[in-house]
């Protein structure tokens, strides 16, 4: 195109997290246009939205009438539809420039729990044990509020797996786990992160995590209807329960 900088242009794309300019750019279609400053300003605009949102959640009982668990129905909602509008983006957003939204996310719908719940200044403390309790799921006694932040990595190094996964027929994506590329370096930096959060469930280097996968070994919960591996889930398996002795351990 006439007085456009298709180098520049190419660099400023972000497909997975990874600019497509690199020669061995990132499979998978999802994509945002821009440099990571524009990624940043993107996400903020989301949190804002996201936002906007828990404070109307955390309004609602004093609005609902009194035959309603109006309480528990705003809690759910948080939990059920307010939390969610985040995942998406960890999954195509590099972790490194994801993490400071999904930080102020994570702070957004605990303040809007804080109000529901009506806890205290010391309940709300989240260096405290009811913030400790509070991310753990369900079945552990906790209310579901797992981290974005802390759950980023493995989503997007979830998505980058299920996108080689499709295109294998083509080519070994899963070559560049091992290679001296920016894609390898990428993936390598994203699974260490994985392993910093779930050591006691992740071999240490990607390769070897790699190298251990037979879907055909699976357990079912590991394992999609078309004999795919659920990525996200294997990565980040028994780390919920791993989370939850180590809370019950110190409590």
């Amino acid at each position: 195109m006439p007085g456009v900088d298709v180098k520049a242009a190419a660099e400023g794309i972000v497909a997975a997290g990874l600019p497509v300019s690199d020669v061995t750019a990132a499979p998978g279609p999802a994509a945002l246009i821009g440099d990571g400053s524009f990624v940043q300003s993107y996400l903020s605009a989301v949190c804002a939205r996201a936002e906007r949102m828990c404070i109307e959640c955390a309004r609602l009982p004093q609005y609902a009438a009194a035959a309603y668990p109006a309480h528990k129905i705003a809690l759910r909602l948080l939990v059920d539809c307010a939390k969610p509008r985040f995942a998406f983006f960890t999954r195509i957003v590099r972790p490194a420039i994801a993490q400071e939204a999904a930080r102020r996310f994570d702070t957004s719908l605990w303040g809007a729990v804080v109000a529901v719940a009506g806890f205290s200044l010391e309940e709300a403390d989240p260096r405290g044990a009811v913030f400790g309790q509070a991310r753990l799921r369900p079945v552990d006694g906790g209310l579901g509020l797992g981290s974005e932040e802390e759950r980023a990595p493995f989503a997007y190094l979830g998505s980058w797996l299920d996108s080689a996964q499709v295109l294998i027929g083509e080519r070994d994506v899963y070559a560049e786990a091992g290679a001296d590329s920016a894609v390898g370096r990428e993936r390598r930096a994203a699974y260490a992160a994985c392993v910093s959060r779930n050591s006691d469930n992740l071999p240490p280097r990607l390769v070897s995590f790699l190298a251990e996968v037979d879907p055909g070994e699976l357990e079912s919960k590991f394992r999609r209807l078309d004999g795919g591996v659920r990525w996200q889930a294997l990565l980040g398996r028994e780390r919920e329960a791993s989370l939850a002795r180590r809370w019950k351990s110190r409590q």
